[in-house]
């Protein structure tokens, strides 16, 4: 007799509550367990392993529910009463032993979802293979599973917790998806002021684009160089035919900036370090990506500015003069 049809001819016999329903092509069949004084199960499915009946009657059993081929008990008790129960469950046979630990509060049947309502300490799913039972590689052989599911939030203490070494022990998520979450939190706070950080740049690479882009050509590089804080030149290109200017480029913090510039006079650079920007001057032409758009607002180098950057310039080249 298949299994659907001897949980269907028992429904009345094991449990109480059964209900059918179709879901074509397959046929749902699912009830809660009828319970003794005693805290048994009045009775139990045939082809279970040995010696399983009597450990879900060892505890006793509060609520059992079963779907299909599947049953699940819950139970409440203290940890000593959870270690007897577990002595039981590392002698069954002819079935994966696995031991899940739960650290949240929360509670969820892995057959009826939020039921029972009631809280429990530990609870045992038993499912059969070929019903829903997960594919163990290590235990191919056995027929059905039994796990047992311990939450630590009420009765039950983890330091006093004694598990068979027979027995595997998993955890059941709840730290890790905290530990995940925490560091969610704090990567996502990193990439927030990270962005705060790239929209501070951004905004001091728009003051320098409204400010370079008022400064009139003609003026020295260097003082343009003073004026928006540049540092000094990443790279610098001479004329060349289909482009017959300067080019000068500045990595900042999180941008480029570029524009083109005369030469006037004395002979060119040979190399990087010989470059003197006071012997150049602004044209134009400029350009600044990665952080800002050419679209910014434009608005020119206030007075002020200008005028300090070329008293900096006057002082140094007098500077220059005497060291000469």
């Amino acid at each position: 007799m298949s299994s659907s049809v001897r949980f269907a001819a028992a429904c009345g016999l094991v449990v109480s509550g059964a209900f059918c329903a179709w879901t074509s092509p397959l046929l749902a069949l699912g009830g809660t367990y009828q319970i003794d004084a005693q805290g048994h199960i009045v009775a139990e499915q045939p082809d279970w392993p040995a010696g399983l009946a009597g450990l879900i009657n060892s505890g006793p059993v509060f609520h059992g529910h079963w779907v299909n081929a599947a049953s699940e008990f819950f139970y409440l008790g203290d940890t000593a009463s959870l270690n007897r129960f577990l002595e039981g469950y590392a002698r069954l046979e002819h079935t994966p032993l696995d031991v899940v630990l739960h650290a949240g509060v929360g509670r969820r049947s892995a057959l009826w979802g939020e039921k029972p309502i009631a809280p429990y300490d530990w609870s045992v799913l038993v499912r059969k293979r070929g019903w829903g039972a997960p594919q163990d590689p290590d235990h191919m052989e056995d027929e059905w599973t039994a796990r047992i599911d311990v939450w630590l939030d009420g009765n039950i203490r983890l330091p006093d917790l004694i598990v068979p070494a027979n027995v595997r022990v998993a955890s059941g998520g709840e730290i890790e998806a905290f530990i995940d979450k925490h560091a969610q939190t704090g990567a996502a706070e990193a990439d927030h002021q990270a962005d705060e950080a790239r929209r501070a740049r951004t905004r001091e690479a728009c003051a320098r684009y409204r400010a370079l882009s008022g400064i009139a050509p003609g003026t020295s590089v260097r003082t343009v160089e003073q004026a928006l804080a540049l540092p000094e030149p990443f790279e610098y290109r001479a004329p060349a035919t289909i482009d017959p200017v300067w080019r000068f480029r500045y990595r900042c913090d999180g941008y480029w900036v570029g524009f083109a510039a005369q030469r006037t006079g004395g002979e060119s650079p040979m190399r990087s370090e010989d470059l003197d920007t006071r012997r150049f001057q602004y044209v134009g032409d400029l350009w600044i990506t990665e952080s800002i758009g050419p679209d910014a607002d434009v608005r020119p180098v206030p007075e002020e500015v200008l005028r300090a950057a070329e008293e900096a310039e006057r002082e140094q080249e007098h500077a220059d003069q005497k060291d000469e």
